[in-house]
């Protein structure tokens, strides 16, 4: 992997950049959001997106979702992700800056992000994951990254500020039925960390558990199976697909000495597709090396829902 050139897409059967964040505005009303534009391979007429963004209101109880397919055309490769379609716009410069903006249900939200730290290459520190039968995908993050911006709706526009998680992946993923649990979290002593667990759909086995701890000094450990534990102790099931997903684990990393409690924002954060997964927003409590820690950041879910098992369905909710 290097970086900047492969901020650029690239020709793999999928790729996808992915924003999640918090905001507040000035009257100190909270909101978070996740922002996706996954790209497939070019057809004869068109490269395909499919975008999806959810918007949360916890104060008003909100969780609301919306979806577009865009067919863009081949063009010169830009230095980043670069969509606009209809107002809705993920655009990078290739140096960790961005440029973000969708509305739905009555709220439109215009952002610019900043990236605070050097991007953070997962999976041993070289960004490629292996997952076996000819299935690997290169990724990295920003996992800390600053917000300004405005929202508008019925109360009128408004600036608000925050901070944000990116990540980028791309490879081959559709060699195998994969289900995952993933967590991104932001500390409030400054210390970052990814989780992924894969899971073979066909037959339950695990296939990868890794992670990543970014320290508040700018160095990162990369964690294995046997330095992570994820343990779900609750669950909740959607009354619109009656699918159950976790929404409450136990997590321990035994090399940077974590012990915490993850917890759903708001339990109904499913994302209601041909193929439903979960992705929502989290709280974290607990200790780091005795002491008292907390932070934020979002949990995505995917496979639980029986139907990805269906020969008839993708196994990622691509075009």
């Amino acid at each position: 992997m290097s970086l900047p050139a492969d901020e650029a897409p690239h020709d793999v059967p999928i790729e996808w950049w992915y924003f999640n964040g918090f905001l507040t505005d000035e009257a100190g009303n909270d909101y978070n959001f996740h922002y996706v534009v996954f790209q497939g391979a070019e057809m004869d007429f068109g490269v395909p997106n499919l975008v999806r963004v959810t918007f949360g209101d916890p104060g008003e109880g909100r969780h609301d979702q919306a979806q577009r397919i865009v067919f863009t055309q081949a063009q010169p490769v830009p230095p980043s992700v670069d969509l606009d379609s209809g107002g809705w716009l993920m655009r990078g410069d290739g140096n960790g800056n961005y440029e973000l903006a969708f509305d739905l249900n009555g709220t439109a939200v215009e952002l610019s992000v900043t990236s605070t730290q050097e991007a953070v290459l997962h999976y041993k520190g070289t960004g490629l994951t292996d997952f076996g039968d000819d299935s690997w995908a290169y990724y990295y993050s920003y996992t800390r990254q600053t917000i300004t911006g405005t929202i508008e709706d019925a109360m009128g526009r408004r600036p608000v500020s925050g901070v944000s998680w990116y990540d980028h992946q791309w490879g081959v993923l559709d060699n195998q039925l994969i289900g995952w649990d993933w967590f991104g979290l932001n500390f409030d002593d400054g210390s970052d960390l990814m989780i992924t667990v894969l899971s073979d759909l066909n037959t339950g086995t695990l296939i990868a558990r890794y992670g990543t701890f970014a320290s508040p000094e700018g160095g990162t450990v990369h964690l294995d199976a046997d330095d992570l534990s994820v343990d779900a102790t609750r669950t909740w099931t959607s009354g619109a697909t009656d699918v159950t997903y976790p929404v409450v684990w136990d997590v321990t990393v035994d090399s940077v000495k974590l012990d915490i409690e993850v917890a759903a924002l708001q339990e109904y954060a499913e994302f209601e597709a041909e193929v439903s997964y979960w992705e929502g927003a989290v709280l974290a409590t607990g200790t780091r090396d005795g002491r008292y820690i907390s932070g934020q950041g979002f949990a995505e879910l995917v496979g639980y829902d029986p139907k990805q098992a269906d020969p008839n369905f993708n196994a990622l909710p691509v075009p």
